[in-house]
């Protein structure tokens, strides 16, 4: 932050640090979204956890000519 503390506007730096306010925020609310999901997970009373790996599965939508 320091060099933006030098080179920005106050205006400018104002609007930083609500930028960085909100991002801190999303980031707690998905951290505490995906620690409850994980203690769900965990806690169902099965020996046998299966993961998948999901990450190659988005199928890209074609757009339609209007």
């Amino acid at each position: 932050m320091h060099f933006f503390d030098r080179n920005c506007s106050p205006k400018a730096l104002n609007l930083l640090n609500v930028f960085l306010g909100r991002l801190d925020e999303k980031r707690t609310v998905s951290t505490d979204i995906n620690h409850r999901v994980s203690k769900t997970i965990v806690n169902i009373p099965y020996d046998i956890l299966a993961l998948e790996d999901l990450t190659s599965i988005r199928v890209q939508s074609q757009k339609r000519k209007a």
